[in-house]
């Protein structure tokens, strides 16, 4: 069966046994996985149903198995899966009622699942025991995991913050008519969350009440408890979740602000995958092989061409290398040095091709700002979401006696401002650090290399 949400459980079915009639509950085991039950523990915990006055105890009392699937039966309720069309005003509301009476019993469940929480037709929240409730999360398949549990659980929070959290995605789940946060993998939906990167609700429904929109972000932030959300829902008489006295005009604003809110949002966290800023130190992230060989040229052609070093001076070498921080070209560095000298200097290049790369291919441009055009220019201030880069040689100097040199240059970068108002479009701030590299050159074959660089950080 499938509930809506992803569930591929069979259907509950009843039974007699001994003069009773029982409900057996669809799991996520088959008869194989029976030796891992720990049957005395399963029938030592408590499930609860729960309506909007009172709380009942309700036990699996074993397991019967059918069709090689195994089921955990109680006393007989006629039960339901959740369904999308379940999730309204009343269940959401004897939701967060059953969270506030269920802490008070001392129960709790490692995850939120709708494999675990049943519907009686007496609309009743059944709550299966904790244990029963881990089994079936912990055997359910990952694909089911992607729309039945990631979405709605943080994994981050703990106690009250996180009920609040389960209460704020289904609520959200129910106004947007999708989850606030989904994708492809548990690692992906976990980003999102730690990012805190979801579509505002106002982009779907401006008229929403700004308590509420206010809640879910406190939520979703894990700074929010159950009692903030039973407190808003008492307050709701008319049990809508929007202000009517909004214009057309003041929503179409509100949802082309969160629009904008989003975008930039969307923008900045794709950028902080490929880059961490921290003050005037560049830290470049891993990129893998394959990625990054889809921007530079293949190392075997390479290997097998002569380095356009060849014929140059040991100056023009120094100067090749550094003038490619600037024209973004690894493979010309490359060529100028031997092993696996300058490979910092390399690796920040190519991951600069890979991040302006990536930019033009999701937001059309490269938004990359050369420091020699920065410089041409008189050094403007730099436009919202600009990446500036390179460096600026003051001096190249020739050591006495030696095939070295003494290079003095600064190098730029820019980031965007750490807790950034998404509502504005604030300039990068532009940040410069002194160095002095003491770079050393030997012959070979016909050509120069460069074969050690000693870099200091200058005052």
């Amino acid at each position: 069966m499938n509930n809506g949400f992803g569930s591929a459980l069979d259907s509950f079915f009843s039974f007699e046994r001994d003069g009773r009639e029982f409900v057996a509950i669809p799991t996520s085991l088959d008869s194989k996985d029976l030796k891992n039950i720990n049957v005395a523990k399963l029938k030592s915990r408590e499930g609860f149903i729960v309506d909007s006055s009172s709380v009942h105890p309700w036990i699996i009392e074993g397991f019967t198995e059918k069709d090689g699937s195994v089921y955990f039966y109680g006393a007989y309720r006629s039960l339901s899966f959740i369904t999308e069309e379940d999730i309204d005003f009343d269940f959401l509301n004897l939701l967060i009622k059953s969270f506030k009476d269920l802490k008070s019993e001392g129960y709790k469940t490692e995850v939120f699942s709708f494999n675990t929480i049943f519907l009686t037709e007496d609309k009743k929240l059944l709550f299966l025991p904790d244990t029963a409730s881990n089994y079936i999360t912990m055997y359910t398949a990952e694909a089911e995991r992607l729309s039945l549990i990631y979405p709605w659980n943080s994994f981050q929070f703990d106690g009250d913050s996180e009920a609040a959290f389960i209460i704020a995605s289904l609520i959200y789940r129910f106004i947007c008519g999708e989850p606030a946060f989904s994708g492809e993998s548990f690692e992906v939906i976990q980003r999102l969350i730690k990012q805190k990167n979801y579509r505002s609700p106002l982009i779907k429904e401006p008229r929403l009440l700004s308590d509420l929109a206010i809640l879910l972000d406190k939520s979703f932030n894990g700074e929010a408890n159950i009692s903030e959300w039973e407190k808003l829902f008492n307050s709701l008489s008319s049990q809508t979740f929007t202000d009517s006295s909004i214009t057309e005009t003041e929503a179409e604003k509100i949802k082309l602000s969160e629009e904008r809110k989003y975008y930039r949002l969307n923008k900045r966290n794709k950028t902080k995958e490929f880059l961490v800023w921290h003050k005037t130190k560049i830290i470049i992230i891993a990129i893998s092989v394959a990625f990054a060989s889809a921007f530079i040229i293949p190392v075997v052609s390479r290997a097998l061409a002569p380095p356009v070093t060849v014929g140059m001076t040991p100056v023009e070498v120094v100067n090749l290398y550094y003038e490619s921080f600037n024209t973004v070209e690894s493979e010309k560095m490359t060529d100028c040095v031997i092993k696996k000298v300058g490979k910092d200097d390399i690796r920040q290049v190519n991951t600069i091709t890979v991040i302006t790369r990536a930019r033009m291919a999701y937001e059309g441009s490269s938004s990359l700002v050369s420091f020699d055009d920065w410089n041409g220019d008189g050094r403007p201030e730099l436009s919202y979401g600009a990446l500036l880069w390179g460096i600026n040689v003051t001096k190249v100097e020739k050591l006495k006696n030696s095939d070295s040199f003494a290079v003095y240059y600064e190098k730029w970068i820019s980031s965007e401002p750490e807790d950034e108002d998404l509502e504005s479009e604030r300039p990068p701030i532009i940040e410069s650090i002194k160095l002095k590299d003491i770079v050393h050159l030997s012959p070979k074959k016909d050509y120069w290399v460069i074969d050690d660089i000693e870099r200091m950080e200058e005052e």
